[in-house]
């Protein structure tokens, strides 16, 4: 994977929430909380030391985040604007 540039926007395009994925059951706050597909983001860094690409973005509660994504699921998930 090339690191996307720092920026850079993207739709959040895979079937089910971010958390979703890794956790086995998230409770209905977080699940509320959880990156939503559809949801754009902005490429806002890369953490070299862990090998993740950091994008900001918006809940649905109007709270800005920021959250780390693997590579190979950003290369997945993740559509360019």
């Amino acid at each position: 994977m090339s690191k996307p540039r720092t920026g850079a926007k993207f739709t959040y395009d895979a079937p089910d929430g971010l958390a979703a994925q890794v956790a086995e059951r998230l409770n209905d706050d977080m699940r509320e909380l959880d990156l939503h597909p559809g949801t754009e983001v902005k490429v806002c860094g890369y953490d070299d030391e862990r090998d993740l690409v950091l994008v900001e973005w918006t809940d649905r509660q109007g709270n800005p985040r920021i959250t780390s994504v693997e590579p190979d699921h950003f290369d997945q998930h993740f559509t360019k604007q």
